[in-house]
C-alpha cells in the first residue's frame, strides 16, 4: 500500500476497470509522512479502490457500496437473494481490514530497516488475547451492533431459564420462529434451546 503504483484488479464480465489506475492508496501522502499516514485518508483511498474492484462507482463509504451492490443483484430482477459473503463488507468491518493491511504493508516496507516504526498491533485491527497468548482479528469494534438494535429486538427472545423456550410464552417459540445466535437462550442455557423450530432447523 505504500507503493506509488497501484495493483490492477481483475476485470468483471470482460470490462477492465480503467479508472482504478487513477486510485493510488498512498500516492497523495508525502514520503516523509507515509509511516504516520492518517488512517481516515488510508481508509478513504482503500474504499474507492475496492468499490471499483467490485465494478461500482467509487465511494467514500463501504456500506453505501454494499447497498448499491445488493441493489444491482436483486433490485431489477427476480433472482434469489445473493449470499452475504459475496457482498462487500460493511464500513465498520472494512476499516478493521484496512488497518491490518496497513500494518502489514508497513512491516513489509521496513523489513530490512535497522529501526522500523514501532506500531502497536492492537491499534491496527488486532486484539490481544492474554489467555491464549495470541492476537485475534477484530471483526467490528465492540461498540458496533451486528444489526440495528431494533432489528435484534424483533428477532430474538430473552429466555434465560435452565429449560429455555420450552413453552410458547417465549417470543420466538410463540411466533413459531427458530431461535438465533442473538437470542439469550443461546448464551445462557444449561440444557440447550428447546424451541421446536430451532431443534428442527
Amino acid at each position: 500500500m505504500n507503493d506509488a503504483t497501484p495493483l490492477t484488479p481483475p476485470s468483471a464480465s470482460g470490462t477492465p476497470f480503467s479508472n482504478v489506475n487513477n486510485i493510488h492508496v498512498h500516492s497523495m501522502i508525502p514520503e516523509d509522512q507515509k509511516n504516520k499516514a492518517d488512517m481516515q485518508d488510508v481508509v478513504s483511498k482503500s474504499t474507492q479502490y475496492v468499490s471499483l474492484c467490485y465494478g461500482l462507482p467509487s465511494s467514500t463509504d463501504m456500506s453505501t457500496t454494499r447497498r448499491k451492490q445488493w441493489a444491482s443483484k436483486v433490485g431489477k430482477t427476480s433472482r434469489t437473494v445473493p449470499p452475504l459473503a459475496s457482498l462487500t463488507p460493511t464500513t465498520e468491518a472494512f476499516i478493521e481490514n484496512v488497518k491490518r493491511a496497513h500494518f502489514q504493508a508497513s512491516s513489509w516496507k521496513h523489513a530490512l530497516d535497522a529501526d522500523p516504526p514501532a506500531l502497536n498491533t492492537c491499534d491496527y485491527g488486532w486484539h490481544r488475547n492474554d489467555v491464549m497468548k495470541t492476537l485475534l482479528p477484530v471483526t467490528v469494534p465492540q461498540t458496533v451492533f451486528l444489526a440495528q438494535p431494533e432489528v435484534l429486538q424483533l428477532v430474538k427472545c430473552g429466555c434465560v431459564s435452565d429449560n429455555p423456550c420450552s413453552t410458547q410464552i417465549y417470543s420466538c417459540a410463540h411466533a413459531r420462529l427458530p431461535c438465533t445466535i442473538f437470542c439469550a437462550c443461546q448464551r445462557s442455557a444449561v440444557y440447550g434451546c428447546n424451541n421446536e423450530q430451532t431443534v428442527n432447523v
